[in-house]
Formats: structure tokens, C-alpha cells, sequence
């Protein structure tokens, strides 16, 4: 219950419950909703409680460990010893059982490991941040394809509307030469081309109709929503800097790889130091530590233990090494991945700059064709010319819409990809 409130208030804070009402989606709702709703996000609790589990574990290394062992045996043979005793005159020898059992119990309590326990949890920890850091990395790939979607849809949007609008022009030229059919000015065929024009643009708004549709359902799938099949799609007023502020995750995850390193060079160091601990043994049967003894019997051992191997011949040494060149490798990956985004970023200025140009002359383009378009259907009226000189004249303006929205819609993508790659959306 709690977990849904929080939902609703999420998408109140991100306009999407008003967005919904309206059918209307602007980008930046789209893409909090794909953070909202990304499947990568599940990792996220089973990583932690990974995670969680693993530190525990390392904390057990300072509670006391406890083992019980049994043995039971038969020797073929034993030592036989012998004493001397005057009052029996001579020699007398002492059997030791053949049978033997031995059952004990250990305790044994680390008391200075040289500081690994630590540094293991450390290395978890970060691990952890590691991991979490490329569940935002995937994030970032998974907005890229939600971007690509969302203009998709826009674009197939802008076909469907201008051919629509070319259907009705078509309708209402369709009227006007048939009466100028009717009146013996144009002949029946030029009316039966631009008929056959109609039915062909009505063909092509089916097709985009469908991609419209299929990349809707593509973008609900990924979302985890219902979008409605005449959803809105809007592009707030995005601004661009140029700077060197980047907010790409992939950073974070450079100085977080090289932390982890840095840790396993303080953890070569602390297993290097000696270890110390102590321990108890408790144990009962025959024989104990006295081995004369044949009776059932208990017995019991306390002491401290250390291990150093001090002598690795040079192991440590190369660790240090390959540790240190890992670290070189990480820069050059930092390095390369930093050349390209910036090489990224430009690429998408010079696409800027392509398409604000491209829109400036599209603009002029289309009241060109425009007005030799109509001045081609005033002439197909009066008899003048045929049908297909207009339909390739209507033709090419109906092109320059098209084009004119799709360097529009690329103007948009381009600056949404370069805030894209920048980290700020």
C-alpha cells in the first residue's frame, strides 16, 4: 500500500496522472516514467540484499568457531611397554588397548587477522556501489531507446497528418474537375487519375497508421503502461550549454572501479600479516593425552595459535603490480569513453546547426511548390495540362511537408541527444 501511494505521488510530481487525462506525454514524463518503470531497477534490491547477506557472512569470521569431531579405531598392533617390578621378579609388560575412541570439541577464536575482515567488508560495500552504478549505466541505454520510440511515433504522427490533409485536398480537387468533367472542360481520365492518386495516398496513411500504432505498443511494453493509440506526444522547449559539466554515470563508475582496486591493494597488505588466535579443545575417551590410561576419560587443551607466511617470493609484489596497471587500464578506458562522448556531443551540434538551416530553407521550399502547385491545378481546370502534371506538381509539395516536419522532429531528437549524452535528461 505504501509502495503505490508513493507511485502516485511520483507520477502527480512528474504531470503524468494529468498527462493521462489530457492523452497528453511530454518527453520529460516519458523519460522519468521509463526510470519509474525500468525492469533493471529489480536488480537493484536483489543486488542489496546480496550484498547484505555477504557482509554477514564476513562478520562470522569474529565469532568463535565451534567443530566437533569422533573417531573410532582398532590397530592391528600397538607399542608394547615394559617395566620393571621387583615384587613380581622381573619384567612385566603393559597392553594398551587395540580398540581406541577419541570424541573432542574445538573452540577456536580469531583475535588478530591483520585487519582482512575489514577490508573484505569494504571491498563488499563497494562492490555493491559498483553494481548499483551499472544498473544506471543500463538506465541510461534503456532512456536512449525510449527517446528513439518517442520520436518515432511523433514522426509517424506528422505523416499521418499531412497526408491526411492531402486526402482532403485531393477530395475537394476531386470535385472540382469532376464538374469540370461534367461541363466538357477536362476529360474523364484526369478525374480518374487524381482518384487513383487518393486511393494511393490513402494506402500509404493505412501503412503509417499501422507503424504509428506498433511503435505505440512498442513504447507502452517498455514504459509498463497503457498508452492510448491517439496519445499526444509533446517536446517541451529543451535548451542546450555548451560545457564541460557531464553528468554521465559511466564516470562514477571509473572512480568506483578504481576505489575497488585500491581496496585489494590494502588487502594484499593485510594478508600478509600474521594471524593470531586461540583455542580450546574438550574432549572425552580412552586413550587421552595420557596414553597409559586406558579408562574412559576426559581431557582438555587451551592454547593460542600463529600463522605468517612471511615468504611469498615476490607473489605480493607482482599483485601490486597487476593491481596498479588495472588502474592505468581504467584511466585509458576513462580516457577513450570521454573522447567519444565529447566526439558525440559534437556530432549532434553539427546536426543542430544541419537541421536549423534545412528548416529555414524547407519553409521557403514549400511556398514554392505551393504556388506551382495551385497555379498547375488552375491550369488542369481550364484544360490546360493533364492530371499527372499536377499530381507530380501536388506531389512535390506534399514532399516538402514531409520534409519540412522531418527536420523538425531531427532538430528535436538531436538536441534531445545531445542532453542525452551530456546526463541531463
Amino acid at each position: 500500500m505504501k509502495r503505490l501511494i508513493f507511485i502516485i505521488i511520483l507520477l502527480y510530481s512528474f504531470g503524468l496522472l494529468s498527462a493521462q487525462v489530457a492523452n497528453i506525454l511530454q518527453l520529460d514524463s516519458c523519460l522519468r516514467l521509463a526510470e519509474i518503470n525500468y525492469t533493471g531497477n529489480k536488480q537493484i534490491t536483489l543486488l542489496s540484499d546480496a550484498s547484505i547477506n555477504r557482509l554477514k557472512n564476513y562478520s562470522i569470521h569474529w565469532l568463535p568457531s565451534v567443530s566437533l569431531t569422533g573417531q573410532v579405531t582398532y590397530q592391528s598392533e600397538i607399542v608394547r611397554l615394559k617395566t620393571y617390578n621387583p615384587l613380581e621378579g622381573g619384567f612385566q609388560s603393559i597392553d594398551l588397548p587395540l580398540d581406541q575412541y577419541k570424541f573432542q570439541a574445538e573452540i577456536s577464536q580469531m583475535l588478530y587477522d591483520g585487519g582482512v575482515t575489514h577490508i573484505q567488508k569494504e571491498i563488499e560495500k563497494n562492490t555493491l556501489n559498483v553494481n548499483l552504478q551499472q544498473v544506471k549505466i543500463d538506465l541510461y541505454s534503456f532512456k536512449q531507446m525510449i527517446s528513439q520510440l518517442f520520436f518515432s511515433i511523433i514522426l509517424a504522427e506528422k505523416n499521418h497528418e499531412i497526408l491526411t490533409l492531402g486526402i482532403a485536398q485531393l477530395k475537394e480537387k476531386e470535385n472540382i474537375i469532376r464538374s469540370g468533367v461534367n461541363n466538357g472542360v477536362v476529360t474523364p481520365d484526369n478525374l480518374s487519375a487524381i482518384e487513383a492518386e487518393r486511393l494511393t495516398m490513402e494506402q500509404k496513411l493505412t501503412d503509417v497508421s499501422a507503424i504509428k500504432l506498433s511503435l505505440i505498443k512498442q513504447l507502452s511494453i517498455l514504459l509498463d503502461t497503457n498508452l492510448l493509440p491517439d496519445i499526444n506526444l509533446t517536446v517541451p522547449e529543451l535548451i542546450i550549454t555548451e560545457n564541460n559539466n557531464y553528468q554521465r554515470p559511466e564516470y562514477q563508475l571509473f572512480e568506483l572501479q578504481k576505489k575497488q582496486l585500491s581496496y585489494n591493494q590494502r588487502l594484499l597488505t593485510a594478508a600478509d600479516l600474521p594471524k593470531i588466535s586461540a583455542f580450546a579443545q574438550l574432549g572425552y575417551g580412552r586413550p587421552g593425552f595420557d596414553f597409559l590410561n586406558d579408562k574412559f576419560h576426559e581431557y582438555y587443551l587451551i592454547g593460542a595459535g600463529l600463522k605468517w607466511n612471511f615468504i611469498k617470493y615476490g607473489e605480493t609484489k607482482r599483485e601490486r603490480k597487476i593491481l596498479e596497471l588495472n588502474k592505468e587500464i581504467i584511466d585509458v578506458r576513462k580516457e577513450m569513453f570521454d573522447k567519444n562522448l565529447q566526439a558525440g556531443l559534437e556530432n549532434e551540434l553539427q546536426n543542430i546547426n544541419k537541421y536549423k538551416e534545412m528548416i529555414e530553407k524547407d519553409i521557403k521550399i514549400i511556398e514554392l511548390r505551393k504556388s506551382v502547385a495551385d497555379a498547375s491545378f488552375a491550369k488542369l481546370k481550364n484544360g490546360v495540362i493533364t492530371s499527372a502534371d499536377y499530381i507530380t506538381d501536388m506531389n512535390a509539395e506534399i514532399q516538402a511537408k514531409l520534409q519540412l516536419e522531418n527536420h523538425q522532429i531531427h532538430l528535436m531528437q538531436s538536441i534531445t541527444n545531445y542532453l542525452l549524452i551530456k546526463g541531463e535528461l
